[in-house]
């Protein structure tokens, strides 16, 4: 089910637990996860990082794979989830189960697409989102085109001047 998967992920990304129990309580439990909203993976793990004294290439025990504290420092880092991550996540733990993923599918293309950098169904469907989505796809190919665009202005703005000096 698409809102466990949801927890799950809100786990693996926050590293804490979207609602704050104080018991175990079935009717505490039901109470909050019906009208708490849980925070944004991203403050959540800010906060986290916010509290830790000490840092994270040292955080890790000797016993402990630099490589493996790296990459779950990048998983729990706050900018990276910032966005589209944020947007996933609590899409798929939203109260009301028709503004969820309507299938597993679905939330797992939302994953795939934000892995590739492509527009994920979850933010909002602006041009300005769209737009920087394709030129952090296509640096390469923005920058070229950028450079194209400002000698052709270029190029007419001198030749425009020249035409009416003469």
């Amino acid at each position: 089910d698409v809102y466990s998967l949801g927890l799950v992920l809100y786990q693996l990304l926050s590293g804490k637990h979207p609602y704050q129990l104080k018991s175990r309580e079935p009717e505490e439990v039901a109470h909050i996860v019906l009208e708490q909203e849980p925070e944004k993976p991203s403050v959540v793990s800010s906060r986290q990082q916010a509290g830790d004294k000490t840092t994270h290439t040292n955080a890790a025990s000797p016993n402990t794979n630099p490589r493996q504290a790296n990459s779950q420092f990048a998983i729990r880092n706050p900018k990276s989830l910032r966005g589209d991550l944020d947007n996933i996540v609590l899409k798929a733990l939203r109260k009301e189960p028709k503004r969820r993923y309507s299938s597993v599918l679905e939330f797992s293309e939302d994953i795939r697409k934000h892995l590739e950098g492509r527009p994920v169904t979850a933010s909002p469907d602006t041009f300005s989102y769209r737009a920087a989505k394709f030129i952090r796809r296509n640096k390469t190919g923005a920058i070229a085109a950028a450079a194209i665009v400002i000698t052709l202005l270029t190029a007419t703005g001198i030749t425009a001047s020249r035409d009416v000096n003469v």
